[in-house]
């Protein structure tokens, strides 16, 4: 699975988490649940993750199992993590 996180350090844009494989759904740190989806998915997140020098993201996979990503980094970069 691939996870791309894409941040706008300083800018107007929201900061986005992009799936771009499937699960089963996803829970960011901020407990906000989002919906199932096959395709391409794409998360609002809220403004504090700018100031946020890293991000939690839990997800449930299709086969039930739990998989914690820590997203290290500036925000103002894209980071790709495959597992």
């Amino acid at each position: 699975m691939v996870y791309e996180f894409c941040g706008f350090y300083g800018e107007s844009a929201i900061p986005a988490l992009i799936m771009t494989t499937y699960t089963t759904r996803y829970i960011l740190r901020t407990a906000m649940p989002l919906p199932t989806q096959s395709g391409r998915e794409v998360a609002e997140l809220k403004s504090d993750f700018y100031h946020k020098q890293h991000m939690i993201l839990d997800t449930t996979n299709s086969v039930g199992s739990v998989v914690m990503i820590r997203v290290w980094g500036a925000l103002n970069s894209a980071h790709k993590v495959i597992i």
